[in-house]
């Protein structure tokens, strides 16, 4: 095979998953019904090395195999999508790599039923001055991966974590993002780690049963709250500063049973945590200065409190 031919990314992804030299694909478009084609020829797995340049799919692409797709970088290669890119290969590799999606409507990556994921170093936003109304990445069913040092802007919402899916979030930034700029689903569980949350609507999730560990997160100047959780959902949330949020630094809702424990909450306008419904847990070692209001309690919330350094207004019979 002639590994200086490689004229567009879909061609790359499609036919050349598994090749040793390792193929650079130059930038160009090509359409959905031939990458059908190729991929039904292409073996599985290996290394697309994606030249710098503005990389067009058109009419999405499904990529069934395992691959390792390899930018120059994420200010030089860019891949454009109008359609969702997804992943459903054994292993997936994505590092160095713009990925901008114009749909409204729809997520710009999905990766589904993967053993294991890895995104680094790449950048996921919406055209230009164009915002659109779905997510920058959906991970669905993924049983490990590591996100890491990725920015993720434009989009609405930005990363979901859906199904029983279990990845390691770390040292991303996380802006401009009107919806919800991180978001545990479902089952999931997993690690969002020294992250930058910062001037999205809502800053974090965490809904059904999921049950991740936040841990030294700055959750700042989002819209909205800070760190929400609702429904069934819990885990721990340790050492995180949540500061000058336009609602509340946390909210407890539903059913929720997190672990808070020795965050900084400061300047939030609102409140610093807000309980309500059934919410509960444990809330210890919190520092609260400058906020709306410290620690309220509405309707049937019952949570543990410890070496808090927060007022605590009860509202509960009030609400009742």
């Amino acid at each position: 095979m002639d590994c200086t031919r490689a004229p567009t990314v879909a061609a790359a992804l499609a036919a050349l998953l598994l090749v040793s030299c390792a193929p650079v694909a130059r930038p160009g478009e090509v359409e959905r019904s031939e990458l059908a084609l190729l991929i039904s020829a292409a073996p599985a797995g290996g290394v697309v090395t994606l030249a710098p340049g503005e990389h067009r799919l058109v009419g999405g692409l499904v990529v069934g195999a395992s691959v390792h797709l390899r930018g120059a970088g994420s200010e030089v290669t860019r891949v454009v999508a109008d359609r969702p890119l997804v992943f459903r290969g054994e292993r997936v590799v994505l590092e160095g790599i713009t990925f901008e999606g114009s749909g409204h409507d729809a997520a710009t990556v999905v990766v589904e039923g993967t053993r294991e994921l890895i995104v680094l170093a790449s950048r996921f936003e919406a055209p230009s001055g164009r915002q659109t109304r779905g997510e920058a990445l959906r991970i669905v069913d993924v049983a490990s991966g590591t996100i890491r040092d990725n920015h993720i802007t434009g989009t609405f919402d930005g990363v979901v974590v859906a199904s029983a899916s279990r990845v390691s979030i770390e040292g991303n930034v996380f802006t401009g993002l009107p919806g919800v700029a991180l978001h545990f689903a479902d089952t999931s569980r997993g690690l969002a780690l020294a992250n930058d949350i910062v001037e999205n609507g809502f800053g974090i999730l965490v809904s059904g049963s999921a049950t991740p560990r936040l841990e030294a997160n700055t959750v700042r100047a989002n819209r909205r709250s800070g760190v929400v959780y609702i429904e069934s959902s819990g885990g721990v949330a340790w050492a995180n500063a949540v500061v000058g949020n336009g609602n509340n630094g946390f909210e407890v809702r539903g059913d929720a049973r997190p672990v808070l424990v020795g965050n900084v909450l400061r300047g939030n306008f609102e409140g610093a945590i807000e309980y309500a419904g059934r919410g509960a847990g444990w809330l210890r070692d919190t520092t609260c200065e400058e906020n709306g209001t410290d620690i309220e309690l509405w309707q049937f919330a019952t949570p543990e409190m410890v070496r808090n350094g927060c007022h605590v207004l009860d509202l509960r019979q009030r609400s009742s």
